[in-house]
């Protein structure tokens, strides 16, 4: 098979790829979740980030499953562990950081801990271990606890704000294999008609009503006018109610389009 993966070599996104890859398959990778989607027509599968537990959802991902219309097929998660090095062993002799805007979010405790310091935001937690490497005596970076080398100057482990965090990875492809499991996850986006008030607790209740567990909900603009949103929606369901599920979803095209963008295997 081949992939495409949020890159470069030794992100977390890889990391996720060496967890679905099979003898034979090749990868190339992307710098960005957009370029990642686009690459996916021409590429069997592809992986990306969809939610952590500190950031919540990846706002791109979710773009991009609604603009392209491709399917996810499983899921992963890994845990997520960050660590502060320098050239200086002195934390008091910091003068500027890099770290990817992601784990800028999920390394905030620390970074608010500086005074009179440069942040610099990079691409992906590669850029900033690399520009750490190749510049001022000064410089630090926030990067993956798994690319700290051995001759590396490590300040501080475990600079996260939470030892509990963990990242769930999506495969995506173009096309839903048939899945059975004893848990499932079926995920699906709403996009309303005619907004109007009670809309979103009508769309709830249908759910409630049939005892269908949603475990989370999210909105995202259509970006064609103000206050319009698409309703990304996940549910949790025993293999054999996957059929009165999507029973139920057809009791909904009255209220909008839906399309369901995944029905997988659930992670405990």
């Amino acid at each position: 098979m081949n992939y495409v993966v949020l890159g470069p070599q030794g992100t977390f996104s890889d990391l996720a790829y060496q967890h679905f890859q099979q003898e034979g398959d090749t990868v190339i990778y992307e710098d960005s979740i957009e370029k990642v989607f686009k690459r996916l027509g021409e590429k069997d599968y592809a992986i990306v980030p969809i939610e952590n537990t500190l950031e919540g959802y990846i706002q791109t991902t979710l773009d991009g499953l609604i603009k392209y219309r491709y399917m996810i097929i499983n899921q992963m998660k890994l845990a997520i562990d960050f660590s502060l090095i320098s050239h200086t062993p002195s934390v008091h002799e910091i003068k500027r950081i890099f770290v990817q805007f992601a784990a800028k979010g999920q390394c905030q405790k620390l970074l608010e801990s500086f005074e009179n310091i440069s942040i610099h935001i990079t691409d992906n937690n590669t850029q900033s271990y690399h520009l750490m490497k190749n510049n001022c005596v000064g410089d630090a970076a926030i990067v993956p606890t798994h690319m700290v080398k051995a001759d590396d100057v490590l300040i501080r482990h475990h600079v996260a704000d939470s030892r509990d965090n963990w990242t769930r990875f999506i495969l995506v492809g173009r096309k839903q294999p048939f899945y059975h499991a004893k848990d499932m996850r079926v995920s699906l986006v709403i996009t309303p008609i005619n907004d109007r008030p009670g809309l979103l607790y009508d769309l709830l209740g249908v759910f409630k009503k049939h005892d269908i567990n949603l475990t989370s909900i999210m909105s995202r603009p259509t970006k064609s006018k103000m206050g319009h949103y698409h309703f990304f929606i996940d549910l949790i369901a025993k293999d054999i109610e996957i059929k009165t599920i999507l029973q139920v979803i057809e009791l909904l095209q009255s209220e909008g389009e839906i399309f369901i963008y995944g029905i997988y295997p659930h992670l405990s």
